[in-house]
């Protein structure tokens, strides 16, 4: 799915197939953002449901996709802080909720994006070939993603090269962003 298929005008009018394209699109991206704050899975699930559904019902009329991407992780976000400061009350920790460090909530919504597009970019990949990078990320020595898919070792090699190859080239633009974040 590309994001020119999510054509925000169509969600306004009430398209629910464009609607299920933007879910699609951000639902990954925003359980890492979630996950990485609150750590707690089901909490995440249902505060993005959450954030689809307000959407869904006040869908205004957003200019791009990139309007509508701020809007569903501000209240998102308004949504973790929310929870957090109703964990705050009911577990008695403190009185006052913590100052947020926007740096890194900024630094999560990034590297979500980026986790993203390096997933949908691995899941160009030719299936063999996306399916070695698959086992790689999990951490698999060669022999063991050899014996794994029944080829040999030399064809993995040849993969994973194939594979970084493609993924470089596709995922250039992204040397840029990952420049700030790291410095």
């Amino acid at each position: 799915m590309l994001r020119s298929d999510i054509q925000t005008a169509q969600i306004t009018a009430g398209d629910g197939k464009s609607f299920a394209n933007l879910h699609k699109l951000l639902y990954d991206r925003m359980f890492f953002y979630a996950y990485k704050i609150l750590g707690d899975p089901g909490e995440c699930e249902e505060l993005i449901q959450d954030t689809f559904i307000r959407y869904w019902e006040n869908k205004g009329d957003f200019e791009d996709l990139a309007a509508v991407k701020v809007y569903l992780y501000r209240t998102l976000n308004f949504k973790i802080m929310n929870l957090s400061r109703k964990k705050q009350r009911q577990y008695k920790l403190i009185n006052e909720i913590p100052v947020r460090d926007y740096h890194l909530e900024d630094h999560l919504i990034i590297s979500s994006e980026i986790a993203a597009q390096v997933r949908q970019a691995i899941d160009e990949l030719p299936p063999q070939t996306s399916r070695v990078m698959k086992l790689s990320l999990l951490e698999m020595g060669q022999e063991e993603i050899a014996a794994e898919m029944g080829i040999s070792v030399n064809t993995v090699k040849m993969l994973k090269k194939a594979g970084y190859k493609v993924l470089r080239k596709n995922l250039a633009h992204l040397k840029l962003i990952l420049s700030f974040l790291i410095s």
